[in-house]
């Protein structure tokens, strides 16, 4: 598992950039249609992902059946961030939106709390 046990938290008070390079606000860093279900499912997905390490490049797919949303995560590198252990991941969302599709690269860093949050 990616994250191990430590908890991890989706409110995170940090930005996410999507591909494209444009810095969003915090709560608008994904598509809009994705709600805290979808949130929980990719979490999962990424927990899941072989480790340590994982070899960059490694994909598994998220479904919730809850909402009919998808898409795909994506692990591309460990890295240091802040003085913190983090991953970098991709993410593609299928939600029905204009949007679907563009990839998004979120950096989960493991804060001196042991937390996993979302930087910039």
């Amino acid at each position: 598992m990616i994250f191990g046990s430590a908890r991890i938290s989706l409110l995170a008070v940090v930005l996410a950039v999507p591909v494209s390079g444009v810095a969003c606000a915090a709560d608008s860093y994904l598509p809009n249609n994705l709600d805290k279900s979808d949130m929980a499912v990719m979490q999962d997905a990424a927990k899941q992902m072989p480790r340590p390490p994982a070899a960059s490049g490694a994909r598994t797919a998220w479904s919730n059946p809850r909402t009919g949303h998808s898409g795909t995560v994506v692990f591309i590198k460990d890295l240091r961030k802040q003085d913190m252990a983090c991953k970098l991941f991709r993410y593609t969302f299928h939600t029905g939106a204009a949007t679907d599709g563009n990839p998004y690269m979120l950096t989960w860093c493991r804060t001196p709390q042991g937390d996993w949050s979302i930087v910039n």
